[in-house]
């Protein structure tokens, strides 16, 4: 939990005090992997740091009195804990690993819908421009994997790509292009 928290850029310090082997009742959102749970929700805590200043881009889905107790990334499937799921404390724990694992794995879920466009052009078929766009935006997202996306890349050139593949590509770039900041020294 603290790794995610600082590796998004937020902070980590001191927590004010120190709980190892201590039962609370934290506040959830009732989603993702929250989903159904006692809200409050008793878990064991054993830490001494939290996190605080969390970026934009986790959302915080658990607090315990203000102390950040949860994390999650929707885009990346990524989420922490700063209390331990795994404890007899937690009483609901068995459930929250559960749909932690099925919320996590959505992401793989969604990659599978790609298949039958892999498969098209594994045949030597062309893809509508639909279908370009949705691969490409599905590369953009990272939810093909690299051996994939170099099997498809390949399949296109050796038959050769058709405009339409090449407008559905262009689309998912451009729907998912970032601006870039122009440097002063220019």
């Amino acid at each position: 939990h603290q790794a995610i928290v600082e590796a998004y850029g937020g902070y980590v310090g001191q927590a004010g005090e120190i709980l190892h082997g201590k039962a609370s009742s934290i506040e959830h959102d009732g989603q993702a992997m929250f989903a159904g749970l006692a809200n409050p929700l008793p878990v064991a805590r054993y830490h001494s740091l939290v996190g605080s200043n969390i970026p934009a881009g986790l959302t915080i889905n658990a607090n315990f009195n203000g102390m950040v107790m949860a994390v999650r990334h929707d885009a990346d499937r990524v989420c922490g804990f700063q209390f331990h799921p795994e404890s007899i404390l937690t009483t609901q724990g068995a459930r929250l690993l559960e749909q932690t694992l099925a919320w996590a794995l959505q992401k793989l879920e969604h990659t599978n819908t790609i298949q039958p466009i892999l498969e098209k052009l594994y045949q030597a078929e062309t893809l509508s421009q639909q279908e370009s766009h949705q691969l490409f935006s599905a590369v953009v997202r990272g939810e093909v994997k690299p051996e994939q996306l170099a099997a498809a890349l390949v399949s296109m050139k050796v038959r050769g790509e058709q405009p339409q593949e090449i407008a559905g590509a262009a689309t998912a770039l451009l729907e998912n292009a970032a601006p870039f900041p122009r440097p002063d020294y220019l």
